[in-house]
């Protein structure tokens, strides 16, 4: 059995974060700094399969943004955070 962890820090260095969200649908995904902790395992179950399995948690720092629209400034709060799970096979021929 293979088993990994992991850790990343994003750093996203905008000069104005706020002119991103002036787009219709960009708070759909916050482009802010974020840390993501990770864990996976691999375990051989038969001559040349392996199954994978993998965790990941991320969150974002929290942010306030504000952008101007035709009807006044529009201040928005953010937090987020994501959990993500993953399930593969390696085949070996």
């Amino acid at each position: 059995m293979v088993k990994k962890t992991g850790t990343t820090y994003s750093v996203f260095l905008w000069e104005n974060q706020d002119a991103y969200y002036t787009k219709l649908g960009a708070y759909e995904t916050l482009y802010g700094d974020n840390l993501a902790i990770m864990a996976g395992a691999a375990v051989e179950v038969a001559d040349g399969i392996r199954l994978n399995l993998a965790y990941s948690y991320t969150w974002w720092m929290d942010d306030s943004l504000t952008f101007t629209t035709l009807a006044g400034d529009l201040n928005v709060k953010t937090s987020n955070s994501a959990h993500a799970l993953a399930v593969g096979a390696d085949c070996r021929f």
